[in-house]
């Protein structure tokens, strides 16, 4: 019989996880999971259904928990201005966008949510009902599974491991440019087919932006090989325009409902302060100090926050005249439309 942590999320409304091979339903023990129709046997580690090998690119990124707003647990000055930086932070961007957006859909009955690409898992998910997650990374899984219900590591070019129209919710952040566009177009059709009709779509979608091209073009002695290096270290390969990714969710049957453009002119401190800049010249004068500012600040976690504001809003006006060709990120929230 089916036990242990499957078994209850199954009883929480949760679809069944189905075998890769046959599509048949699994017996899920404590150290294995069987197939039902071919036989096939997949491991359970830590937890977690794991029915595709490991990625070594991606198994220690995107492993930490996405936790609720810091806000929620402060009182007094503290919760003002935890609140603050939620609100004003590029730091916060995603986070924000997808709190807001589930307070939107909250309801008294439970909703059934897939987390597609869900890294270490996001708190807030947990609010709208009964969380399955999929990554390619077991490490970021293990956290997960401490608030989802059900956790599988699979490799999402084989498709999603669930039967048509079985969720509610779907998010699928920071993923899909992280494939080339014929993967892209895989995922976003396994997607529609497991997200009920009228059922809701919360993604980020990294985009290329025009001012890559414009630096590209300013830049030409080092700027192709920082976006090769970029490339190889965080996997972005399928990088399209914001109007490339509307195109495709439209042509699914998703409807926008909301929809942030990311144009991040200031940004945040532990972006100037990151790995990647190092070992290349700075874009302008401005960005010389901004990362010499944020490598002092990230030395302190007060000074860090109160840099991160002070860019954030710095950042304010570029958000409200963002436009799709310079975005480098698309923030959507979509439903898909009954038949």
């Amino acid at each position: 019989m089916v036990v242990g942590f499957a078994h209850s999320a199954v009883g929480r409304g949760l679809p069944p996880v189905l075998c890769p091979r046959c599509r048949g339903p699994f017996e899920v023990g404590a150290v294995d999971a069987l197939c039902r129709g071919c036989g096939s046997a997949f491991p359970v580690e830590r937890g977690v259904i794991v029915l595709s090998a490991q990625d070594d690119l991606y198994e220690d990124q995107m492993t930490e928990p996405l936790l609720a707003p810091g806000f929620e647990r402060y009182r007094g000055p503290l919760r003002a201005a935890a609140a603050f930086d939620f609100r004003v932070s590029g730091k916060q961007t995603r986070l924000r966008f997808l709190y807001e957006v589930v307070q939107s859909l909250h309801q008294a009955s439970p909703l059934t949510v897939l987390d597609v690409g869900s890294g270490g898992g996001k708190q807030v998910l947990t609010r709208l009902g009964p969380v399955a997650g999929v990554d390619i990374s077991l490490r970021a899984l293990t956290n997960a599974r401490t608030m989802y219900d059900l956790c599988v590591r699979h490799d999402l070019r084989k498709g999603l491991p669930f039967s048509d129209m079985s969720f509610d919710v779907v998010n699928c952040s920071d993923v899909l440019g992280h494939f080339v566009p014929e993967d892209q177009d895989r995922i976003l059709d396994e997607v529609s087919r497991v997200l009920r009709p009228g059922g809701h779509l919360l993604a980020f979608v990294e985009t290329w932006s025009s001012r890559y091209d414009e630096n590209l073009r300013l830049f030409p002695d080092w700027y192709p090989r920082f976006v090769k290096e970029m490339i190889r270290r965080t996997g972005h390969i399928g990088l399209v325009p914001a109007s490339e990714v509307d195109r495709r969710f439209a042509s699914r049957g998703f409807r926008t409902i909301r929809k942030e453009r990311l144009v991040s002119r200031w940004g945040y401190a532990q972006g100037h302060a990151s790995w990647a800049m190092h070992d290349y010249p700075s874009l302008s004068a401005r960005d010389a100090m901004l990362r010499r500012l944020s490598e002092l600040a990230t030395r302190n976690l007060f000074a860090e926050a109160l840099l991160d504001d002070i860019l954030g809003v710095l950042d304010l006006p570029s958000r409200r005249r963002a436009s799709d060709r310079e975005a480098i990120g698309l923030l959507l929230w979509s439903r898909k439309e009954p038949y």
